[in-house]
This record gives structure tokens, C-alpha cells and sequence, in this order.
């Protein structure tokens, strides 16, 4: 599940759109890039992202209207409540949530750990002097 306003829209610069439209699903689209004729600067980002797809349905709850999220070969989620109820309960039911607000920017906290004694944990990205370590 993506969950960004996406206020912009679709970024006006490069070719990460244009490539999307291409294709009318991840694999095609893998199919594309990887003819030697492919080449733009974005096509790492539209890579990464049918890679994804290739493995995995992606939501998206956005401002972007249903036919744009369509486009972006992604599936519309109008109703975050109503698609996360959905998912959770009738595809994996064992599942939890985790919310990234920073998007990538944003490292969950992993662990933390002894290093020469003083204890760190990895949060938020930064290595952060903690007062416990766990064990």
C-alpha cells in the first residue's frame, strides 16, 4: 500500500510518466527496458517499480485521480480504511501495518546493539546513543 498526496501530480521533468504509459502491465515493461533501443535517465525508477510488481499488487491512496494511479500501473485505493480493512482481512490476515512518514527517508528502529561497550539503536536513518540495549 503507497500512500503519498502527490500534490504535483506526476513529475513534469524526465521521461518516468512517459515510460509508465508505455506498457499495460510490469512485465511488459521489464520487456521494454531491457531492449537495447531503451534508454532514459528514469528507466532505473520505472525498473524498480515493475520489479516490485512483478512480486506484489500496489495500492495507492493518493490526490491523483483513479485513471492516473491506473496509468502508473498501480491500483486505485480510494478509501485507505476500506482498502487496509480488505487486505488485512481477507488476503493476509496475519499481517501488520507499518507507517513510513518520511517515506524512504524514514528507518523503522531495527535494533540496538553494544558497540565498544556503549549502547546504539538505528533510528530515524541515525545512530543515537540510547540509555538501554536490548539484549
Amino acid at each position: 500500500m503507497l500512500v503519498a498526496e502527490c500534490r504535483d501530480g506526476f513529475p513534469a521533468h524526465g521521461a518516468y510518466q512517459q515510460l509508465l504509459t508505455q506498457a499495460i502491465t510490469a512485465s511488459e515493461l521489464l520487456k521494454m527496458i531491457h531492449q537495447p533501443h531503451c534508454q532514459s535517465p528514469d528507466q532505473w525508477q520505472v525498473q524498480k517499480q515493475a520489479l516490485v510488481q512483478e512480486h506484489a499488487q500496489v495500492y495507492r491512496h493518493s490526490s491523483l485521480s483513479e485513471q492516473s494511479v491506473r496509468e502508473a500501473l498501480l491500483i486505485p485505493a480510494p478509501n485507505l480504511q476500506e482498502t487496509l480493512d480488505m487486505l488485512l482481512t481477507k488476503q493476509w490476515p496475519a499481517s501488520r501495518v507499518a507507517g513510513l512518514p518520511e517515506g524512504p527517508m524514514t528507518v523503522m528502529r531495527v535494533q540496538c546493539v553494544r558497540i565498544r561497550g556503549a549502547p546504539i539503536c538505528v533510528r530515524h536513518g541515525a545512530m543515537r546513543p540510547t540509555s538501554r540495549a536490548s539484549t
